[in-house]
């Protein structure tokens, strides 16, 4: 018995946008926030402008935030910037060629934009407080890559993994970080957003964000940070 497709046309293009979107969005924000994170943390003790920063009239947990923040705000932008390129593709398909599985795409209602732009701010969070605490850590940037990169190549894989897997309503994906901002993101491009997973997905990230801060702070105010300096 042949199968028939009986989806809007609106439909499928959501769907194809909930399996490439995602993807793309965890790749970019995690390669951009590694790039910066190694280069703000690993590659000024290399450079030895961490030491003259620290003993500047500012606190040192002031110092880890900064460079957080500037991580965050650099993968947030990349991350944005890659998301409306996408849609202007596709939009412009639609436009030039007609409907079809990538043509009519209708998703942003207010609510959507908000709860995307949120998603993506908490998953630029994780990526920039993860890298900067492991670059700190490191003495110089080739010890700092090998502390990221097998972290990069389990974001990649988690990717590849979820990229088919349906949205769910199992509440236990949403404690997961990292992977619940990729089920959240399905969530809003499939109009299929649970105030309940969502908030679950948010507040476990924001979680793990502050501890990953804390950890952060704290390695930067103890002489550890100074003695990691070449």
């Amino acid at each position: 018995m042949e199968e028939v497709d009986t989806a809007p046309e609106e439909a499928k293009g959501n769907f194809f946008l909930s399996v490439l979107i995602p993807y793309m969005i965890l790749i970019y924000v995690f390669s951009g926030a590694m790039s910066i994170a190694l280069d703000t943390t690993a590659g000024e003790k290399e450079r030895g402008s961490l030491a003259s920063l620290l003993v500047n009239q500012v606190s040192r947990t002031s110092i880890a935030m900064g460079k957080v923040m500037y991580v965050v705000f650099s993968g947030l932008l990349n991350a944005i910037s890659s998301f409306a390129g996408l849609v202007l593709a596709f939009s412009l398909n639609s436009l030039l060629f007609g409907s079809g599985e990538m043509g009519s795409i209708q998703i942003f209602s207010l609510s959507n934009i908000i709860a995307l732009l949120v998603s993506l701010l908490a998953l630029a969070g994780i990526a920039a407080s993860l890298f900067v605490y492991l670059g700190s850590l490191a003495k110089n940037l080739q010890q700092a890559s090998g502390y990221i990169s097998p972290i990069y190549i389990l974001v990649i894989v988690a990717g590849v993994v979820t990229m088919q897997m349906d949205t769910t309503k199992n509440l236990v994906i949403y404690f997961i970080p990292v992977i619940n901002s990729i089920f959240s993101l399905k969530d809003i491009l499939l109009n299929q957003m649970s105030i309940l997973s969502f908030s679950i997905s948010i507040i476990v990230n924001v979680g793990f964000i502050s501890l990953l801060i804390y950890a952060t702070s704290k390695l930067f105010n103890t002489e550890k940070i100074l003695n990691t300096v070449s």
